[in-house]
């Protein structure tokens, strides 16, 4: 057997290969909504909180039990920072958010409690 095929065998089945996990790697990446094709959205509330420990803001789990009982359906929550510069005043707003992924078929309801809709390009890394 000619050792050169063989070699040009192994390369195509490589790339096929590195092609598959490629593939897999950046399907599995995606966020899909569950169960049906709805689609899904981020929504932020500042939390509240004041700097130099002036006023505490509401936990992550305060707020998601204030959506449930309003009915909205939460897929993921984060806590975090609006990733702006806040001046450094005691009393001062921080800029710390609380964040939940969303049907977008509940967006009324979050509206109606001071929620708003994360811009286009929203950053999670920055709640991490």
């Amino acid at each position: 057997m000619n050792p050169f095929k063989l070699s040009q065998r192994r390369s195509g089945f490589i790339f096929l290969l590195g092609f598959l996990l490629a593939w897999t790697a950046w399907s599995f990446g995606r966020q899909m909504p569950s169960g049906n094709s709805s689609r899904v959205l981020w929504v932020v509330r500042t939390d509240g909180a004041q700097s130099c420990g002036m006023k505490e803001g509401q936990s992550i789990e305060e707020v998601a039990q204030e959506l449930k009982s309003a009915g909205v359906k939460i897929l993921d929550s984060r806590k975090g920072s609006d990733g702006k510069m806040h001046i450094m005043v005691c009393g001062a707003p921080e800029g710390s958010l609380n964040a939940f992924l969303i049907p977008e078929e509940d967006l009324s309801k979050v509206l109606l409690l001071g929620f708003q809709k994360a811009p286009e390009g929203f950053n999670l890394k920055s709640f991490e």
